[in-house]
């Protein structure tokens, strides 16, 4: 079949639109390597491929770097790349062991010289960088030099001439102290599509196919290859504007690469401040995401304050604050960064060490009798708190002054008087010199004169209530498995009032309640974590509440208090919930035997049986929605709950009639026979 073609263009104008991708890769991972003076000893690991091991989280001696033999006037290492390749920049992470930069090893790396050659000898390859630094502290310890040039080895030297007069902070000797060398190039990309807008005008004939064609070019040294078609029917000498649709193989520059990830120390005190700062080279959007211990740091936590702020040079820099380190702070932090087309990622170990904890025995403020001994006891109760103080001791201060005649050892320390007087009466603390933190444990002393009013010493509720001035309130330990602070007031008369040991919480409450804190303030996403953790937490809770005995007013509190969180976590993160075991310990908690445990917990706080039913209704709300089911029901020997769906229909709002069943069963809105029905009201 016979075709007319386009036989002329009048002023053709193309217009290209390109959209394609560069990839960074390092192409000195696990290449071989070598260097001039390796360390003699062989029972450490400082070999010089360490360098190119793609591992500097540890930049010290922990086998992550190449650290070159002591006293020489030379060093020097170099990578052999495999073949000649294009190089745009080279990353050099030097040695820090670890500490704040600049670190001592700052003067060891200074003066260095890096080049790019296509031999093993320096003399014939193109310096990329030397320069004398003459700022005490410079260079920085991570280094990304540009040097878009063609070569193989990539050689890192350094020296120390006699004779040569160098700046006063240099070190002595040459050293290559190599965490990591990363060497990159820009590679080919990915298929992209081109469109072309075409304006042109027809002269004869119809059109009805334009050729396949083929256009060869090049774009910075790398071929491009593009073709194409499209088939049209127009009439002769009309102006028309065609668009073209052409498949490509091009690049552009798509750059997304951690310049560095690091943190204002790896070994931090409980209760300090810490940040981490991830510092990323891009020109594309990229997503960001934080992990602790691989479980995933959100927005929703309250501990953690996550920053994102672009710089002027194309950079963008992350942050993550944590103003109160704690405990379970400690292990693997790590930042991945990802864009459609590839990901980075880095990640640092943290230590904390344990805060401080001093305890002093008598543990609380109380009254003696005029002529009576005093004995005062203070202890470090966890010595590992004080790896790293060197300095300082234990110190007792009453009112400000520093008490004499005192004995000690390296963790406690004791202080006595056989007959006490008016005179000793006051503020007694205890404190540690040497440790860079505030911590400290105070107690007051009142010495009663016989003239004055005063409890007397006696055994109540499991606990010895001492002699109490009258109008104070006496602090003891609760007692049994009971952790917290029991309380009585000694009224001005003299006489013992009832205890409340509405603070007195069975230990395995507290410590459930302290997991569901870490959840909430955490941001924790682990799904399976949660789940575990608030369903084991249902079910001990549901063994401590299942007696037949009353329910301490502490323990029902606390109890009211981890009900709350386990709705507030269930909330905030979707979670599965073991409803029936919910509803068991509501059950346990509602029983007529803690009657007065509930009367005292709506004296002493805010809670009281409308707290329990919002959370119910809290929940409630989740089970229909995570089980996509209509109606729950639950009948307990306290309370009887049926969690169902109103319908809204065009004549009204129909309830379904409550209907107890002997037992926990779950059913279908249809199976309910019986509806109340409130009628539409009319206009």
């Amino acid at each position: 079949m016979d075709h007319s073609v386009l036989a002329i263009y009048t002023m053709p104008v193309l217009l290209l639109y390109i959209d394609t991708t560069y990839a960074l890769e390092n192409l000195a991972l696990g290449k071989p390597t070598w260097e001039q003076h390796p360390w003699p000893e062989t029972d450490v690991d400082f070999g010089s491929e360490n360098a190119v091991d793609g591992l500097y989280t540890d930049r010290g001696q922990g086998g992550q770097c190449t650290i070159s033999e002591n006293k020489q006037s030379t060093a020097e290492w170099r990578v052999d790349l495999g073949s000649v390749v294009s190089i745009s920049h080279i990353d050099i992470h030097y040695r820090t062991d670890n500490i704040p930069q600049p670190s001592p090893y700052v003067n060891r790396m200074a003066g260095f010289f890096l080049y790019v050659s296509n031999t093993t000898l320096k003399e014939d390859g193109y310096l990329c960088f030397h320069e004398i630094q003459t700022v005490a502290g410079t260079p920085a310890e991570d280094q990304t030099i540009r040097c878009s040039v063609h070569g193989r080895y990539i050689i890192y030297y350094n020296e120390r001439r006699q004779g040569v007069v160098y700046p006063s902070y240099y070190s002595q000797y040459a050293y290559n102290e190599l965490c990591e060398v990363e060497v990159y190039d820009i590679s080919p990309g990915v298929q992209t599509t081109i469109k072309a807008s075409l304006p042109f005008t027809t002269t004869s004939g119809l059109l009805s196919t334009f050729k396949t064609s083929t256009i060869e070019s090049t774009l910075k040294d790398y071929p491009t290859s593009s073709s194409f078609s499209t088939i049209e029917s127009i009439p002769p000498n009309v102006a028309y504007h065609s668009t073209l649709e052409i498949t490509s193989t091009t690049l552009s520059l798509c750059v997304i690469k951690i310049l560095h990830f690091k943190s204002n120390s790896l070994v931090l005190r409980e209760g300090s401040s810490a940040w981490f700062e991830l510092l990323v080279l891009n020109n594309t959007m990229y997503e960001r995401k934080w992990f602790h211990d691989g479980n995933l740091i959100t927005s929703s936590s309250t501990r953690f304050v996550i920053t994102t702020f672009l710089t002027e040079n194309g950079t963008s820099k992350n942050t993550l604050h944590i103003a109160n380190i704690l405990q379970r702070d400690k292990g693997e932090w790590k930042v991945v960064i990802s864009n459609s087309l590839r990901y980075a990622t880095r990640n640092l170990t943290l230590n904390v060490i344990p805060r401080l904890v001093i305890q002093m025995k008598p543990g609380y403020d109380f009254s003696i009798l005029s002529g009576e001994g005093i004995n005062l006891q203070c202890t470090v109760s966890n010595p590992e708190s004080l790896i790293d103080v060197n300095d300082g001791n234990l110190i007792i201060r009453k009112d400000g002054s520093l008490l004499a005649d005192v004995s000690k050892t390296n963790v406690s320390i004791n202080w006595s008087k056989s007959a006490a007087t008016g005179a000793d009466s006051g503020s007694y603390t205890c404190l540690h010199t040497g440790y860079p933190d505030p911590v400290f444990v105070s107690i007051n002393i009142i010495v009663i004169q016989p003239e004055q009013k005063r409890c007397q010493s006696e055994m109540w509720d499991g606990i010895f209530w001492t002699n109490t001035l009258a109008g104070l309130i006496k602090q003891e330990h609760c007692p049994g498995n009971k952790k917290g602070i029991a309380t009585r007031y000694c009224d001005l008369s003299g006489v013992w009032q009832s205890p409340s040991l509405i603070n007195c919480t069975n230990e395995i409450l507290m410590n459930a309640s302290t997991q569901l804190n870490s959840i909430l303030e955490d941001g924790v996403q682990n799904t399976d974590k949660i789940q575990e953790t608030v369903n084991s937490t249902l079910r001990l809770m549901n063994n401590l509440t299942s007696s037949s005995n009353e329910i301490s007013a502490g323990d029902l509190s606390a109890s009211l208090d981890i009900l709350e969180k386990i709705v507030t976590v269930t909330n905030n993160t979707g979670s599965t919930i073991e409803e029936d075991v919910f509803y068991s310990v509501v059950d346990n908690v509602l029983s007529t035997n803690n009657s007065k445990s509930w009367t005292t917990v709506s004296e002493k706080t805010e809670k009281d049986a409308s707290f329990i039913l919002k959370n119910m209704e809290r929940l409630g709300e989740v089970v229909i929605q995570n089980d996509n089911i209509t109606a729950t029901r639950y009948s307990g020997f306290n309370f009887d709950l049926t969690i169902n769906r109103t319908q809204l229909a065009e004549n009204g709002i129909r309830f379904p009639e409550l209907h107890v069943s002997s037992k926990n069963d779950s059913v279908n809105v249809e199976d309910v026979s019986t509806f109340l029905e409130l009628p539409k009201q009319d206009q």
